[in-house]
């Protein structure tokens, strides 16, 4: 494959052929003993036209090696460094999509959360002796396990009506005051009621779901009472934060006042 003039004026091997150690530095993260990486290198420097070897001749390892003997080389200018940026940001962006493809596992961008939730996420994983992200994944699988468990609810009370109406979606306004604890003590009264009228095996069953909500129901209850408390210090920084700026507020205008005297 050639490269055009333009390409060649912007992108001349230096003839004595001398190394340029900020390239070697720049460069210094390809792996041509990678095949993966190799053969990722081979197409995507072959497309974009950088070097003039053909492309699909002999191992992708050997391309590469002799991509970098001469890249290395390159004299150092604006279009040179762009260029390296640009591969290493191409190769990052493909390795990270690939993985995720290959592991069925997602890498998420970055999210803000307070100093707060911080600190009682560090708590969880300590107690469950997990990482971070094992952690956000477990309370998102736990609530996944809730719903399913209100259809499930749902589904009992629908086959034995035995005169009264439950909302079994209750769990998902456990954010409101006393709410929780009241439609909580509902269910419980009907499950009560209906283990009177069932078989043993029923009542097994129906045993079995109610402990499980009142066990969902009391851990619903602790994260409640720790989100109250990540609301209010988050409350007492936007305070603070206020009285900073109150406080820039009153200096900028002293500031202005002494620069117009």
């Amino acid at each position: 494959m050639r490269i055009c003039l333009k390409q060649a004026r912007n992108f001349k091997v230096k003839s004595v052929h001398s190394a340029n150690p900020k390239m070697e530095k720049r460069l210094s993260w390809i792996t041509p003993q990678e095949p993966r990486q190799a053969e990722w290198l081979r197409g995507y420097i072959s497309q974009k036209g950088w070097y003039s070897n053909t492309p699909f001749s002999g191992w992708a390892s050997n391309y590469v090696t002799s991509f970098l003997t001469e890249a290395i080389t390159w004299d150092e200018n604006a279009d040179t460094r762009e260029r390296c940026r640009n591969l290493k940001a191409a190769w990052q962006s493909w390795d990270k999509r690939d993985k995720n493809k290959r592991t069925q596992k997602f890498s998420e961008g970055s999210y803000t959360i307070s100093s707060a939730a911080r600190n009682q996420l560090e708590m969880l994983a300590k107690d469950g002796n997990s990482s971070f992200s094992g952690i956000i994944e477990e309370l998102l699988l736990n609530a996944q396990e809730i719903k399913h468990l209100q259809k499930q609810l749902a589904r009992v009370l629908k086959e034995k009506d035995y005169g009264r109406s439950v909302n079994c979606n209750f769990l998902s306004t456990f954010f409101a005051d006393d709410m929780l604890m009241a439609k909580a003590e509902l269910v419980t009264q009907q499950l009560e009621k209906r283990n009177s009228y069932e078989k043993s095996t029923s009542k097994e069953k129906l045993g079995k779901a109610r402990d499980t909500i009142k066990e969902k129901t009391a851990e619903l209850l602790e994260v409640k009472s720790k989100l109250k408390a990540l609301q209010a210090e988050t409350d007492t920084l936007k305070a603070e934060n206020k009285k900073l700026q109150d406080l820039a507020q009153e200096a900028q205008k002293e500031l202005d006042q002494y620069l117009a005297e």
